[in-house]
């Protein structure tokens, strides 16, 4: 398929699942802050109480489009709006050894600021832990005439110039974390695929 031949690469997963909210052991205002489009920490409380009530209810979803790169393969979700705090619902399909599944985030919020960089430049510095930089980074891309993620990643050298309120050390991370943030060309194809499973809460210590 076109996956397995433009990324050979990639290690197809044995089992899947859709991370519907990650706690990781972080209170509900961090969970919130975490999240751009969440605005006070009551929706995840509300979120998660939702969760543990509904905990081994079976659920369908679809899966409507593959997304990958050089690094990892993702399926968008459709039908979890209202028990998924991600802003981009997915399944990870693969990653290469050295990429963790969780990547599968900022691939599709990479897909999002490429089709819209308006709207999901802020999603994609999040994953990056580049928030912080926003406005400026918003700035030099409209001054820059710059208008994808791609396009931010493949002139970082450029941007960081703009980031003069930031020490050396400092640029030189926002420098390598661009650069290194667009792996490869995004290749996508169009699923059409109805899926079950059920809610389960998982914690590492089970």
């Amino acid at each position: 398929n076109d996956l397995s031949t433009s990324a050979p690469n990639l290690e197809v997963q044995h089992e899947f699942h859709c991370t519907l909210l990650f706690i990781g052991g972080k209170s509900d205002e961090d969970i919130a802050s975490q999240h751009l489009h969440v605005q006070q920490s009551a929706e995840v409380t509300c979120l998660r109480e939702k969760l543990e009530g509904r905990e081994g209810e079976e659920v369908e979803l679809m899966l409507t489009h593959l997304a990958w790169d050089d690094r990892i393969a993702a399926a968008s979700v459709s039908g979890a709006d209202d028990i998924c705090l991600n802003r981009h619902a997915h399944v990870t399909i693969a990653h290469r050894e050295d990429t963790p599944p969780v990547k599968s985030n900022a691939l599709l919020a990479r897909r999002a600021a490429n089709a819209d960089l308006a709207s999901g430049l802020g999603q994609w510095l999040q994953q990056l832990g580049l928030q912080k930089h926003h406005d400026v980074i918003e700035s030099w891309c409209e001054h820059a005439g710059v208008t994808t993620a791609d396009g931010i990643a493949k002139r970082a050298a450029e941007l960081v110039v703009a980031l003069e309120n930031e020490d050396k050390d400092e640029r030189t991370h926002i420098e390598e974390t661009l650069a290194h943030a667009a792996c490869g060309e995004i290749c996508e194809a169009p699923v059409d695929l109805k899926v079950r499973g059920n809610l389960h809460g998982w914690r590492k210590s089970k």
